[in-house]
């Protein structure tokens, strides 16, 4: 009987605790058990090397990306772009996402920014956010339910029939950049009718019945942009660079509805035309912004996305908190509703040590540079034990009153129980999402749509 090949999701520094654990949890609920088996790999273990042999997908979480540079640039990153050119696959999420770009720009010219190029170059623009305006490293003020389109996975299965058969048509080792642009004149987001390169993604008639809808949580991601700055990169042009799309590169998810302002509000000064102009086409500018992509590098395939398909709502912190683990679960607020502390309950909901939640908040302080800020929610070592209490759960109005009587920012709190009640509504097509984000990443290795069905 065949070995189950490894899923490994990166836990070093930067890789924020809730983020490692519910991708675990979540990837372990999806994916064949018979085919896949879902671990962790620290930076010590990535740069020793040999996990290649037997992983198929290395995942890299939400958090914060200079960490990850700290540890990896250099001698890991040149590991992990090796084993995804050689027939690998990498899924980003977030930070993640951010990091396998050729460029971030987080907050340009704000007290938060980190801008700068990056060494995986898995994505040849830049990962531009946040997306939703407000994000904070240690709350959820800043995150959202975010209305998401994406391609369905029946789309996805014609995309791999037509990459299979254009791999076994090709005359000889024609050269990479070639080879990428016919891949995306067959199955990417424009489809050649006489010469002519026609949009065919999301918010057209004619991809409607391909692509899917689904709200999904969103704090600090970004949207992906072309070389030159502009976020419409795939919906003119003919696929070969510029303005149009870009080689080797297919839109995995676009966001909808997104405010006129959103494009241009975080764009760097050099970018700053560009998305102002983009942003004066209104709908047009909210339909074009791109959420998730998938990257062909040599052989293997690359996945990024600026949502979070995979934190299920029951990791959400009552209070409305990221630096602490405190799940909101039925038990938890029954427990504040009968008058118990946050802090104390939460330690007690999870089984953590009593002394976790305070150690977190510590930490959380850190300093105002992006560096210190991001360095604050690094990961160093992490416990795999969910929260006890992990039903679904709907939030009355009397919980979330419950809730915010026990917790220092009402309105917070309040906040986050109407995020948790909109991603718990919309779980199933959540879940459907990440299924769809595993299958980019892993087709090219043999995985198909309905191996993900069970």
């Amino acid at each position: 009987m065949q070995q189950p090949r490894a899923v490994a999701v990166y836990r070093g520094e930067g890789a924020g605790w809730r983020s490692v654990q519910s991708t675990v949890s979540s990837l372990s609920r999806l994916l064949p058990p018979a085919r896949f088996e879902v671990g962790t790999l620290c930076a010590r273990e990535l740069l020793a090397g040999g996990w290649q042999a037997r992983t198929a997908l290395l995942v890299m979480p939400g958090g914060a990306d200079l960490p990850y540079c700290k540890h990896l640039n250099g001698a890991g990153n040149a590991l992990v772009r090796d084993f995804v050119a050689g027939g690998g696959s990498y899924l980003g999420l977030c930070a993640g996402a951010y990091y396998a770009a050729s460029r971030v720009e987080f907050e340009a010219g704000g007290a938060m920014g980190v801008v700068g190029r990056r060494e995986l170059r898995f994505f040849p623009g830049a990962a531009r956010g946040a997306v939703v305006a407000g994000f904070d490293y240690q709350t959820e003020r800043g995150a959202a339910a975010v209305r998401l389109r994406h391609v369905a996975r029946e789309e996805l299965q014609r995309w791999a029939a037509a990459e299979a058969g254009a791999a076994a048509c090709a005359e000889g080792p024609a050269p990479l950049q070639q080879r990428g642009q016919e891949e995306q004149r067959l199955v990417g987001g424009f489809r050649s009718e006489s010469g002519q390169a026609v949009f065919d993604g999301p918010g057209s008639p004619r991809g409607s019945s391909r692509w899917q809808e689904t709200l999904d949580y969103c704090n600090g991601g970004p949207f992906f942009v072309a070389p030159d700055g502009s976020p419409d990169w795939e919906c003119t042009g003919d696929g070969g660079g510029g303005g149009g799309g870009l080689a080797g590169v297919q839109v995995l998810a676009r966001y909808v509805g997104l405010p006129p302002d959103a494009l241009s509000r975080v764009a760097p000064s050099g970018a700053a035309a560009a998305a102002a102009a983009a942003a004066e086409g209104g709908p047009r500018a909210a339909a074009a912004a791109v959420a998730a992509v998938r990257c062909r590098v040599g052989r293997g395939a690359a996945v990024l996305c600026g949502t979070h398909p995979e934190l299920e709502a029951r990791w959400l912190d009552v209070c409305g908190t990221t630096a602490r683990g405190d799940p909101l679960t039925p038990g938890a607020v029954a427990a504040i509703a009968a008058g118990a502390g946050a802090a104390p309950l939460a330690a007690a909901a999870t089984g953590a040590p009593a002394g976790r939640a305070a150690q977190a908040g510590a930490r959380g302080g850190g300093g105002t540079s992006p560096v210190a800020t991001q360095s604050a929610v690094g990961l160093q070592t992490v416990s795999f034990g969910a929260p006890a209490a992990a039903d679904a759960w709907a939030p009355t109005a009397a919980a979330a009153a419950a809730a915010a009587a026990a917790c220092p920012d009402a309105a917070l709190a309040h906040h986050t129980a109407a995020l948790h009640a909109a991603l718990e509504a919309a779980q199933p097509r959540r879940d459907e999402l990440l299924r769809v984000l595993l299958l980019a990443a892993l087709m090219h290795q043999g995985l198909s749509a309905d191996a993900l069905d069970g």
